[in-house]
C-alpha cells in the first residue's frame, strides 16, 4: 500500500491577521439590563470593539 501525502498549503486567513495582536482577555460580569445598554448604544458597532473605545477614550481623560 503507498501512501501519498501532500501538504494542504492552508496558510490560515491572512487577512485576519493584524499589525498589533491582541492577546490579553478582558472578562467581566455585567446585568443583562446592562448589556442590552450597552449593544444598543454600540449601534452595530461589536460590544468589544465599543467597549475597548469606550474605555480608551475615558482613560486619556485621566492622568497617568
Amino acid at each position: 500500500m503507498r501512501h501519498n501525502i501532500q501538504t494542504h498549503g492552508s496558510t490560515g486567513n491572512t487577512n485576519a491577521s493584524k499589525e498589533v495582536t491582541k492577546s490579553s482577555v478582558l472578562t467581566m460580569r455585567c446585568t443583562p439590563s446592562e448589556k442590552a445598554k450597552w449593544v444598543n448604544a454600540a449601534k452595530g458597532q461589536k460590544l468589544a470593539e465599543w467597549v475597548t473605545e469606550a474605555l480608551n477614550n475615558e482613560a486619556e481623560k485621566r492622568p497617568q
